[in-house]
């Protein structure tokens, strides 16, 4: 499970045409492990993701830390516990109705985490091209979270005027 979830290395000009063909077969095996990993928890079925938590702390005029967020982040079970990147962008274009339901699960998680966690801001990363999908669930969680929910849209897709006007 170690490199179930490492990118491999593309195929450079100096390459054979065996070494290119390899390596274009891990790059599929690659992707194929990340559609599957998070298809199947898109779907509610186990899986080798799994949602965590990083969080954001702020500087109190006590010069004390006080805990001020969290973020809702995306890892894979593979011995270290990364970020599956960079197969996680790429599987959230090729399937747009499982990366809505991927998102979904992460906004329900942060409802989950902001119960745990009463005053704390829970922040959930959302590519701009999900954000109109998903827009209901994420209004209907936000009710429930009174106001402790954060969307940062994320950088993975253009913002167009949809997506402003879903925004506005």
């Amino acid at each position: 499970i170690a490199t179930k979830f490492v990118p491999p290395p593309g195929p450079k000009p100096e390459d054979s045409e065996a070494e290119r063909a390899e390596k274009v077969m891990k790059k599929e095996l690659y992707m194929s492990n990340i559609k599957e990993a998070f298809s199947d928890f898109a779907a509610g079925r186990d899986s080798d993701v799994y949602l965590g938590l990083q969080p954001i702390f702020q500087m109190a005029p006590s010069e004390e830390l006080e805990l001020w967020g969290l973020e809702v982040l995306a890892r894979v079970r593979d011995g270290s516990d990364s970020a599956p990147m960079p197969g996680l962008a790429e599987w959230q274009v090729q399937d747009r109705v499982g990366a809505r339901d991927f998102l979904k699960k992460q906004v329900e998680f942060a409802r989950e985490v902001a119960r745990e966690f009463d005053g704390v801001k829970v922040s959930v990363n959302v590519r701009p091209d999900e954000l109109t999908g998903a827009r209901e669930k994420i209004l209907e969680v936000t009710k429930d979270m009174s106001g402790s929910l954060l969307v940062e849209i994320t950088e993975y897709a253009p913002i167009t005027e949809e997506v402003l006007s879903t925004i506005g």
